[in-house]
């Protein structure tokens, strides 16, 4: 439940804090007043994504900062999978917007992703807007809706689907790959052999053009590196350094016997002798494996010719012709071995089709499972919103694959196609509600979606946005029940322009717009009964308040 809203810079709002309780909070206000910015700022913190253009003008970052109370445990399983702690079940979303894109999430002072948000706030709220029925029009929106009603049940029949089909897909791939290449590497397989051979015989290294340059470097300096290399040994040995150092190293010895105040130099000096004497081994050990052999040089440049003109004939480095060479001897054996490569992958592919098809009909499964539900439990809600002679069937087309390579009828989502058919009037035979219901009959049919929704999901806060727009009469009666039933289980928040929805919210917020004739700042302040009259009063007798509009406020308000 959303306990508290605080909105700072955010399009025309400078600042306001909002406290919400459950049952029912209604916003009113003319058009263009801001309403929907409240909105909009919930939204940010349910995942939306930000824009520099939401910014306050002049104003260097939009901050909106939400409390929501948490009971779900599978919310709190959520929070718990990030690492985020809700201290006395609450969280703080916080969500800061800058005009450098440096935007930042946090949930109780903790950085989280947008994606993670949005996962997460699936459990917190839902948002339905007048735009929302739209979806019904389009079939391509039915398997969302259906999936959304058992979204952590499906969550994982996806996930195992998904599993399958990732690798269906590739083994589907490798499959049509080895048909394709198969004609083009007969045609090329003599040119495949020689190149192949060629590779093989010159016994490709990797690294061997720089070792071989760094020999022909010390053999064409061999007189130079020999003289100094004996001259440091010279210095090292025969100048006493490395005696008189160990000599060094006895005198510290003998003095930390005495005292502990010289063993650290004492060890340092150790360290010292034991690093020179090794070096002056080396040395040592080099010059007498040093041997100069003309034919060695001509060796060196030989190779060196043959690596550097394989590299300019093949245009690949020698790491490159090593992998090339790989890919030649792969290529050669699917030329030679082509039925066998084939079939193995026709009885991987046959293995992976099996276990992709099986969990996509487990899918359908529960799928059929759910619209069950979905259709036993529309039905009282469509007499509560006058549509009492309402019949609804969902109709779930599975598209079985023809074969394993029959890869279309993989969809992401499954292989499920459905249809929402409908009839709203006696005798009227089921049709597709995409292509038969008004746009009056839509929303009420959406609202009864998220009526059963709301209960599937135990979401704690429901949000609607204007969604009685153009009804009126006994509908915007029906509609104002059924949004006040909802609120006994579940918070609502509901921007409304119909005086039957504003007058049953138990809690009223007005907003509205000032020009100090610099800039407009939206306000919003929670009104008193006698504010709710007027308020009411305005909506139904427009702009010249009656008192026959007060006392049917008033009536609406006291439910007569």
């Amino acid at each position: 439940m959303l306990k508290s809203l605080s909105v700072t810079n955010f399009a025309i709002i400078d600042h306001i804090d909002l406290n919400f309780v459950s049952g029912m909070t209604v916003i009113t206000g003319e058009t263009g007043a801001g309403k929907s910015l409240i909105i909009d700022a919930i939204s940010l913190l349910l995942g939306d994504r930000a824009s520099a253009e939401m910014i306050r003008h002049q104003a260097d970052k939009a901050v909106i900062i939400g409390t929501f109370i948490i009971e779900d445990d599978i919310l709190k399983s959520v929070l718990n999978g990030l690492k985020i702690e809700a201290f006395d079940n609450q969280i703080t979303i916080r969500r800061e917007i800058n005009g450098q894109n440096k935007n930042t999430i946090k949930i109780n002072d903790t950085p989280i992703t947008l994606q993670q948000l949005k996962e997460l706030s699936h459990h917190l709220a839902d948002i339905h807007s007048q735009f929302d029925s739209q979806r019904l029009i389009n079939p391509a929106n039915y398997l969302e809706l259906i999936d959304g009603f058992k979204t952590g049940m499906m969550a994982s029949y996806m996930e195992k689907y998904h599993h399958f089909l990732e690798k269906y897909r590739t083994d589907y791939a490798k499959y049509q790959r080895l048909l394709n290449e198969h004609h083009e590497l007969i045609e090329k397989t003599d040119l495949y052999r020689y190149q192949y051979k060629e590779l093989t015989d010159l016994n490709l290294v990797l690294g061997e053009i720089d070792d071989l340059h760094s020999e022909a470097t010390i053999m064409e300096n061999f007189d130079k590196i020999h003289e100094r290399l004996h001259t440091i040994k010279k210095l090292l040995r025969e100048s006493g350094t490395i005696d008189n150092l160990y000599e060094v190293y006895s005198h510290f010895s003998t003095l930390t016997e005495m005292t502990g105040e010289f063993r650290a130099d004492m060890d340092k000096t150790r360290d010292f002798y034991y690093e020179l004497d090794d070096l002056e081994k080396t040395i040592t050990k080099r010059l007498d494996s040093m041997n100069y052999d003309p034919q060695d040089l001509n060796r060196i440049s030989e190779r060196l010719s043959t690596l550097e003109n394989i590299v300019k004939k093949y245009h690949k480095s020698i790491p490159d012709l090593i992998e090339y060479q790989e890919q030649l001897t792969r290529w050669i054996d699917q030329t030679d071995n082509y039925e066998v490569h084939l079939q193995s992958a026709v009885t991987e592919l046959t293995e992976v089709y099996n276990k992709t098809l099986e969990a996509a009909n487990d899918i359908s499964a529960i799928r059929s499972q759910i619209t069950n539900r979905i259709e036993k439990e529309l039905s009282p809600v469509f007499v509560d919103l006058a549509l009492p002679q309402t019949q609804f069937k969902i109709i779930i087309n599975s598209k079985t694959p023809r074969n394993i390579f029959d890869n279309l009828a993989f969809l992401d989502n499954g292989i499920d196609q459905v249809e929402f058919m409908i009839s709203t009037n006696v005798g009227e035979p089921l049709k597709p509600l995409s292509k038969t219901v008004s746009g009056g009959e839509m929303s009420r049919i959406m609202l009864a979606f998220k009526t059963i929704f709301i209960r599937s999901q135990k979401l704690e806060t429901m949000i609607f946005d204007e969604i009685d727009t153009g009804i009126s009469g006994l509908v915007a009666r029906q509609i104002a029940r059924k949004i006040k039933a909802i609120s006994t289980s579940c918070q609502v928040i509901s921007i409304s322009h119909i005086p039957q929805v504003v007058a049953i919210a138990s809690t009223h917020l007005k907003v509205w717009k000032q020009d100090d004739q610099k800039r407009t700042t939206a306000f919003v302040k929670e009104l008193t009964y006698e504010e709710r009259i007027q308020d009411l009063s305005e909506m139904i007798s427009g702009d010249r308040v009656t008192d026959v509009g007060r006392q049917s406020a008033k009536e609406l308000l006291l439910g007569e």
